[in-house]
């Protein structure tokens, strides 16, 4: 029996088929104890009844179909249940009461008759006092921690045995403890989602921190896999069967009382879909956590290049870039500029799915589905906006969109799907807009990836220098004299590669920087634009001309800086870059000083022990979206 669906707790009640089906509630519960299955009484003091009943929150009885009946001289109770082999329902009415699962005996008790006993044992003066308590009984609670590895011992099907001092965590028990607190491990190990990943015979589980994945937990019983897809289906408030059928997203608001006492807003997205062996789930973990300019590695020509384009009260600004490359963050540093630039004169809308940066200075319109962005964004043309951030834009009828929004008076900031600067051009052309409009009406292009620090409490020097010097000189960059002549005149060459320790859980890195490349749109380059000339060519000049700094360049210059490892920037350096500056005032760092940059700083990494055992909040729920 599924631990979640109460409704097979009763079949006998029902079924026409069953001999049991024309007998009354009482005839039934007699029937179950023929079959040897515990029953409660026929007649229960209704005084007794509601005594007992301040020691179980209505909200808890309600929610798990539980009524205590009895407590015994050796403290015990008996409690009548309609799922009485649910061990969540069991858990988390012990969780509420504050005692052991062993101190409670479930008795069979059908739905009919629970109906009947809530109505007659919770009056509303009951479940109002029980639910104005309700936040104060987990606060003073002793938390205990959980051995991840009891995942690796777990008894075979119909075996296994939870036991609740171990796995409390939280609001939630049993379970949905279990997988609370593995959202909040991840949460302490700085990662972005979580992967379900169920197997044939045992599955595991998946954290991606630094845009990076590794098994956080491996060799995870199949039986356990699907009580802990049940148990994330049931945090979501999901229906755990239709996972097993469908698509099914939900978005989840939720606050987390760490153990410094501070409250860390965090938003789930689950995501559920039927997998080969089990239900796969993947949870992403958002915050609002910002960085701005200096923080998030851009080189400063580039960050006066941003905020001077956020002077223009038309036009277009586009921050560019792969899936999960910082675009919004840029994007809201972005704003916080224009906010700085023109404090309290101006109207900025923003349309977000979700709404990242909640902030009370703008208007912001969260959606509800992608579906509805065009719809939305063409309201907003009518809320006499100044500044339009409408998102990322996917399709051609969404970029006529944004385009007509630059073209009607608006400055408009929002992101795009692109590797780089070049290739921006080319995805406008594709998407149909005209060279003309990208030529009068972009300002500013910035094309950006984020790349794994390392460590610097364990990073070790490169064996393979000469050769890295060998590639950056003579084929990355064979025009630029300026690198030539600082690597060759190092004492020590400067690239150094993973190793690993425990304060960066053993994988060498620790946070990300953002290499990027930005293109102001100049009056020579408007006309290229115009003459419908190629990306790269109008880069090429760029960097001739105007000193642009391509993404290759900005990874060359923290490479050389003992800031990141070669193998995760090589990908950028594929291609000659033939193109130098004419005048370049750059003097390159060949010596690592990782504590005079901003981007490696430990203070912005959360601590994990703060999340351990910690509180999380629940906010109010959105329905869940199921395909179509």
């Amino acid at each position: 029996m599924d631990l979640f669906d109460n409704k097979k707790a009763s079949p006998l009640a029902e079924d026409e088929t069953n001999p049991f089906a024309d007998l009354d509630d009482l005839d039934v519960e007699l029937a179950l104890d023929s079959l040897e299955m515990t029953t409660v009484r026929s007649v229960y003091d209704r005084q007794l009844l509601r005594e007992l009943a301040p020691l179980l929150p209505y909200e808890v009885a309600l929610a798990n179909r539980a009524i205590l009946l009895e407590k015994q001289q050796d403290g015990t109770f008996f409690v009548g249940m309609c799922s009485h082999k649910n061990l969540i329902h069991l858990s988390n009415v012990a969780r509420a009461m504050r005692v052991s699962t062993k101190a409670l005996h479930p008795r069979v008790l059908l739905p009919q008759r629970f109906e009947r006993l809530l109505e007659e044992v919770y009056d509303l003066t009951v479940a109002q006092s029980d639910a104005n308590s309700g936040d104060d009984t987990s606060d003073d609670q002793q938390q205990k921690s959980v051995d991840w590895n009891q995942f690796a011992e777990v008894q075979p099907e119909g075996r296994f045995e939870f036991d609740e001092r171990e796995i409390e965590i939280g609001t939630g028990t049993g379970l949905r403890a279990l997988a609370e607190r593995i959202i909040l491990n991840a949460i302490g190990q700085r990662a972005s989602d979580v992967h379900l990943v169920p197997q044939y015979q045992e599955g595991y589980i998946l954290f991606r921190t630094d845009g990076e994945m590794y098994k956080a937990y491996k060799n995870i019983p199949r039986p356990v896999m699907e009580n802990l897809a049940n148990a994330f289906c049931d945090m979501a408030n999901v229906n755990a069967y239709q996972v097993a059928q469908d698509e099914v997203a939900r978005e989840i608001q939720i606050n987390i009382k760490t153990n410094s006492g501070r409250k860390d807003r965090r938003t789930l997205r689950f995501q559920g879909i039927p997998g080969q062996y089990g239900r796969i789930i993947v949870i992403r973990i958002q915050s609002n956590d910002f960085r701005g300019f200096h923080m998030i590695g851009l080189e400063e020509s580039q960050i006066t290049q941003i905020e001077n384009s956020l002077f223009h009260k038309v036009g277009l600004c586009l921050v560019t870039g792969p899936t999960g490359s910082g675009k919004s963050n840029t994007l809201e540093a972005m704003l916080r500029k224009v906010e700085e630039i023109r404090p309290g004169r101006i109207n900025i809308i923003q349309i977000g799915n979700p709404i990242e940066f909640p902030n009370p200075e703008r208007e912001q319109i969260p959606l509800k589905t992608d579906e509805d962005w065009d719809r939305f964004f063409k309201a907003t043309l009518r809320m006499d906006p100044d500044i339009l951030s409408p998102g990322e834009f996917r399709n051609a009828s969404e970029a006529g969109i944004v385009f007509q929004a630059a073209a009607t008076g608006h400055l408009t900031l929002t992101t795009l799907h692109t590797n780089n600067v070049a290739q921006t051009c080319s995805r406008l052309d594709f998407l149909g807009i005209e060279r003309d409009k990208q030529s009068s009406l972009l300002r500013l292009i910035a094309s950006q990836e984020l790349v794994p620090l390392l460590c610097p409490h364990c990073k070790e020097p490169d064996p393979n220098g000469p050769q890295i010097v060998d590639h950056l000189v003579n084929l990355i960059f064979p025009n630029r004299p300026d690198l030539r002549n600082a690597l060759g005149g190092a004492k020590n060459l400067p690239f150094y590669r993973r190793v690993g320790c425990r304060r960066c859980n053993n994988r060498g890195i620790k946070l990300r920087t953002c290499i990027a490349e930005v293109l102001t749109v100049t009056p020579d380059i408007s006309l290229m634009l115009r003459n419908k000339v190629d990306g790269q060519e109008i880069v090429n000049l760029a960097v001739r001309r105007h000193g642009m700094i391509t993404i290759a360049e900005a990874a060359a210059r923290k490479l050389c800086r003992g800031l990141i490892d070669y193998n995760d920037v090589v990908h950028l350096l594929m291609s000659t870059n033939e193109e130098a500056p004419e005048n370049t005032s750059y003097s390159w760092q060949t010596q690592p000083i990782v504590e005079n940059d901003l981007s490696t700083a430990d203070d912005s990494d959360p601590d994990t022990n703060d999340y351990i055992d910690a509180e999380v909040i629940y906010e109010q729920e959105e329905p869940a979206r199921v395909a179509a």
